[in-house]
């Protein structure tokens, strides 16, 4: 994405927010696209998707969020609650002047799709959560029971790389052994995750040992550059703090005031998820998300958690023929 493009913004908060925008003049007469990442990335991972509707003519913005890339890392795990890094996103549409907006999610960026859709709905005409569903509240979230719940439902725990996370110091560890971690977060076999991500306890054994094997075939030498960078340069400190504040109950705490009637998207909803991704559960997600979102797309592509980045054309294709179809036409 052309660096010149790019804008810092501060919000309300006080927080510097770099971000990417492509925004037409006002005549333009399609939605806004608001694109969220999720952990470990920036707003790089979404060059594929900006290289495919900018020349389209919709307006397109792209933040580094909270802690990421080139916006503010604070150290205070308090300020990357969700409800208020939504209301940082809604301080950067305000200042590009952005009304009817699509806001896509993926991975936590689906989280902060989340918080979006129940705080500030009225300001968005469709939401797409990519690997991650619709979460709209963890207001009586305990891990535990959470990794317990899932493991009787899909034979394992996949979420027990959280603990190492959101342990203090975590970030000086991957930064130490910077090319295991992305080893790690990109393997060719996505399978590798059910062991190096879902027992607690070997993500941490994984990167402290320098393990380390074949990268993802989408992986360039680029990606793993921008990837390197975030980590050693940038550091991970404040993007770990999106663990932190879930295992802390902060998260928790932040949802209690969403109330439930604000669970429930009205929106056209668009739900991706890749075959070979260990961690987003389809079958669990749409359980859920088929009770909250009575105007839900769902598609499934043969990717791993990456399913954005792994496989932009079939993706973008999905994404513009769902926007067409089911809101544009709605307004």
């Amino acid at each position: 994405m052309d660096r010149s493009s790019y804008k810092t913004v501060k919000t309300k908060r006080g927080f510097n927010y770099n971000y990417y925008a492509s925004v037409p003049d006002s005549s333009s007469n399609k939605p806004t696209i608001l694109f969220l990442h999720g952990f470990p990335s920036t707003s790089y991972d979404w060059r594929r998707q900006v290289e495919f509707f900018a020349p389209k003519g919709f307006p397109i913005i792209v933040p580094d969020l909270l802690g990421y890339g080139g916006t503010d890392k604070p150290t205070d795990a308090q300020s990357y609650k969700w409800g208020d890094m939504a209301g940082d996103v809604i301080d950067i549409l305000d200042a590009e002047k952005v009304e009817k907006v699509i806001a896509i999610g993926h991975d936590w960026g689906s989280a902060l799709t989340s918080r979006l859709a129940c705080r500030y709905g009225a300001r968005f005409v469709g939401f797409v959560f990519m690997a991650v569903g619709h979460l709209p509240s963890f207001a009586k979230f305990d891990y535990d029971g959470y990794l317990a719940l899932l493991k009787g439902i899909v034979g394992y725990e996949p979420y027990g790389y959280w603990e190492f996370f959101a342990e203090k110091g975590s970030e000086d560890v991957i930064k130490s052994h910077p090319e295991s971690f992305v080893s790690l977060a990109y393997p060719v076999d996505p399978l590798t995750w059910r062991d190096s991500m879902s027992i607690k306890g070997n993500t941490k054994k994984w990167v402290t040992s320098d393990t380390q094997v074949p990268l993802a075939e989408w992986v360039t030498e680029e990606d793993r550059r921008s990837m390197s960078e975030t980590i050693v340069t940038h550091g991970l400190g404040g993007a770990l703090n999106w663990y932190r504040i879930l295992l802390a109950g902060i998260q928790a705490k932040d949802d209690e005031g969403i109330p439930e009637s604000s669970f429930v998207i009205n929106q056209p909803v668009f739900y991706i998820n890749g075959s070979k991704d260990c961690l987003s559960l389809p079958s669990f997600t749409l359980a859920g998300m088929t009770k909250l979102c009575p105007d839900l797309t769902a598609k499934e592509f043969d990717t791993s958690h990456w399913v954005p980045m792994e496989a932009p054309g079939p993706v973008n294709a999905a994404l513009l023929e769902w926007i067409e179809t089911k809101v544009e036409k709605g307004h």
